[in-house]
């Protein structure tokens, strides 16, 4: 059973892409103590385990058996999330699942029961929540009238290390979380267009280019635009409302509000939205909140996912509660 400590002592599982990436910030935190890591990469855990002064294992059990953790991130391929989850869960640790929550609707009930049963707390890697460009762009939506589209464009070349999910589940879940924030309101249908192009034609269950669009409670409209096609990175965001217009570079956290007159920079105080997510989880851990995304936010956004997944197969309009029932 978790006891409250001045200092939380964590572990990263998984530690590729994502994952290096909680090892290195986890070890630079206050009242945080970086006491394991795994990865089956015996190579790249031991490299990342002596650059930042922590113990490598090539087993996850082992490293929750040794090291008796409160907290772990867990930075493993989508399919295996259910998996790991429910081993953290079950020893009574607290867990950061990367985004999405699971691959399948039953997979994420299935944690969430869990953690409920085990009084764990267990927040989604939904890291654009804590971009300061998203907190910027809250503030000022009142100025720009009655919202009528928020847009979204996360493009971007093929990550070789993302083989078990397609473009939807890995890059628009972050701008459907986003976009559904922003409106504060749950997505109630969805018409996606995607497909596999030439590039990754060995897995053509899985799309690489994907339009989705979203429809809100009340008729507000979301699209998200994404693909692993183009050769630069873009991440950005626009609101459309009936007294100006709103631009956001989530990358740069740059913001503008475009007017008829003239175009206002938006001030962001800018940070790593990463250090503000974990630093989110570690407060909950230690206070035993409840984490915001919470499992039940990643599984509103996962089912959302599949939904668009589903539309494009069919080459239909899905509801949110046909996927839900």
């Amino acid at each position: 059973m978790f006891k409250r400590r001045s200092v939380v002592r964590v572990g990263v599982i998984g530690t590729g892409n994502m994952g290096k990436h909680h090892v290195r910030v986890y070890s630079g935190m206050d009242n945080v103590e970086l006491v394991g890591i795994a990865d089956i990469n015996r190579a790249r855990v031991r490299h990342l385990a002596s650059l930042y002064n922590t113990k490598a294992y090539t087993s996850y059990h082992e490293l929750i058996r040794r090291e008796r953790p409160d907290a772990v991130s867990i930075a493993v391929p989508t399919t295996m999330h259910k998996d790991v989850a429910l081993d953290i869960i079950a020893s009574g640790i607290h867990a950061l699942i990367e985004k999405p929550i699971a691959d399948s609707l039953k997979a994420a009930d299935e944690i969430i029961e869990a953690a409920d049963k085990e009084d764990v707390r267990v927040m989604i890697g939904h890291i654009e929540r804590f971009n300061p460009v998203v907190e910027a762009l809250k503030d000022i939506m009142p100025e720009l009238g009655e919202i009528l589209t928020i847009s979204s464009k996360r493009l971007g070349p093929y990550p070789p290390s993302i083989k078990d999910v397609g473009v939807i589940l890995d890059l628009a879940v972050h701008d459907i979380d986003v976009i559904s924030v922003l409106y504060g309101k749950h997505v109630i249908s969805v018409n996606a267009f995607a497909g596999n192009s030439f590039r990754n034609s060995n897995r053509h269950d899985l799309e690489d280019y994907a339009t989705v669009v979203l429809r809100y409670e009340g008729g507000n409209i979301g699209v998200v635009e994404t693909n692993w096609l183009t050769p630069r990175k873009v991440r950005t965001l626009m609101i459309v409302g009936t007294e100006a217009v709103a631009h956001a570079d989530y990358i740069t956290q740059n913001a503008e509000v475009w007017k008829p007159e003239c175009t206002i920079t938006v001030s962001v105080d800018r940070q790593e939205p990463l250090r503000n997510e974990l630093e989110s989880f570690i407060r909950c851990v230690s206070t035993r909140a409840k984490p915001h995304p919470s499992a039940e936010d990643g599984k509103k956004v996962l089912a959302v996912a599949i939904a668009a997944i589903n539309s494009y197969r069919k080459q239909e309009e899905v509801r949110i509660n046909d996927i839900l029932s």
